[in-house]
């Protein structure tokens, strides 16, 4: 049996992602051509319900809602947009290849703290995909990685503060290279 907890987490999934998709802006209105079914359903069902959601998901931060007679202006704000990025960010994985070249991929970022947020989602994003952290700035990896990187730099507006080097050696090479099974 599915809780309400994970109903309104399908909800929230699809929402961001909806809204990503039609640029970061939205009208919501019952007569509005472009309102997914999903929101449709509960909005005939549950007026308050979908009133209440976008009134947390704005005081979370997420979004910005305007409202207007009977129109719901939706638009997604920095900390939204990286919540929404990161529904599809979840499915990222680097693939690995049979045979190592010999290089090691070096992700080295130095991010400002008004992209606090971004530079904490990048530590995580990079353990989550197998880098090994080096320094608290710095993840190596033995793959290639450069789309998935630019990828993720690219989602959360880092490009100026993250950078990927390859290189043939690397300190401690051994442990490294037991620790990635290589």
């Amino acid at each position: 049996m599915v809780t309400r907890k994970e109903k309104y987490a399908k909800l929230s999934k699809q929402f961001f992602k909806w809204i990503l998709a039609s640029g970061g802006v939205v009208v919501l209105s019952i007569l509005s051509p472009q309102l997914p079914y999903f929101l449709l359903k509960s909005y005939l069902r549950h007026r308050s319900r979908l009133k209440n959601r976008l009134n947390n998901w704005e005081k979370t931060g997420w979004i910005k809602v305007e409202y207007k007679k009977d129109k719901y202006i939706v638009r997604l704000v920095e900390k939204g947009r990286i919540h929404a990025l990161e529904y599809d960010l979840e499915n990222l994985k680097i693939k690995k290849q049979t045979d190592w070249d010999g290089r090691w991929r070096i992700v080295v970022f130095d991010i400002p703290d008004k992209k606090k947020l971004a530079r904490e989602i990048l530590r995580q994003k990079l353990k989550k995909l197998g880098f090994h952290p080096l320094q608290k700035s710095v993840f190596i990896y033995p793959y290639p990685c450069k789309k998935e990187i630019e990828i993720i730099k690219s989602a959360y507006e880092i490009w100026p503060y993250v950078n990927l080097i390859e290189a043939i050696k690397v300190d401690d090479a051994e442990n490294l290279m037991e620790k990635f099974n290589l």
